[in-house]
């Protein structure tokens, strides 16, 4: 496990997502891919956003857990980094799908 975990104190992983929740997820995406994923996120049923949110984690994973600091863990969770926007809303579908 990352030691970024081990010593992130109260929150965890919690601050972070609560981060990216909060700012609905405006300071890690791109305005063109933002605005394609609330499309799905408003046309779809209130879990959408939780998926979202665990589909962006999911994306990062690698680097999440490579994370040995918190400016490393930062720059995933307040930063826009390149992503494959298909891979991230096949993931959706797939979580909504399941979830049905």
């Amino acid at each position: 496990m990352c030691s970024v975990w081990s010593t992130a104190g109260p929150g965890g992983i919690e601050m972070h997502a609560w981060g990216l929740l909060s700012t609905a997820l405006t300071e890690v995406l791109s305005k063109s891919h933002w605005l394609k994923l609330w499309d799905h996120v408003f046309s779809n049923s209130p879990p959408f956003l939780m998926f979202l949110l665990l589909s962006y984690l999911m994306y990062f994973r690698a680097q999440i857990m490579s994370a040995e600091t918190m400016q490393q863990m930062e720059g995933i969770t307040r930063r826009c980094n390149p992503l494959d926007l298909n891979k991230v809303t096949q993931h959706l579908r797939d979580m909504n799908d399941w979830a049905a």
